[in-house]
């Protein structure tokens, strides 16, 4: 969804069957919609990005920050990221003294 500098509020959406209505009355009241207007599209393409931002993860061990040479591993279906091979063996013998215990 975006808004205008006018206030207009555009929404590109997927309508199976062609009928907007019953998409638009899930996300807004159509009582207060004053026009309607429908435009098919031939195609359409947007690559967001995030910009300058630095996304790092943390070593669950001791909490360094995760890099490239980073191990990641899963245990009980849980995923966990380490910032080394060391860590990671850390945890995992932890992890199994602890499952065994209890």
């Amino acid at each position: 969804t975006f808004e205008t500098a006018d206030g207009d509020v555009m929404l590109q959406a997927v309508a199976p069957d062609g009928d907007v209505r019953p998409l638009l009355a899930e996300a807004i009241d159509l009582d207060e919609v004053r026009d309607l207007s429908v435009r098919l599209l031939a195609g359409s393409e947007w690559s967001p990005t995030v910009g300058d931002v630095n996304l790092a993860l943390d070593c669950v061990e001791c909490e360094n920050t995760v890099t490239g040479e980073g191990e990641s591993a899963r245990f009980d279906g849980q995923l966990y990221h380490f910032c080394c091979q060391n860590c990671l063996a850390s945890f995992e013998e932890r992890y199994d003294r602890l499952s065994e215990g209890a």
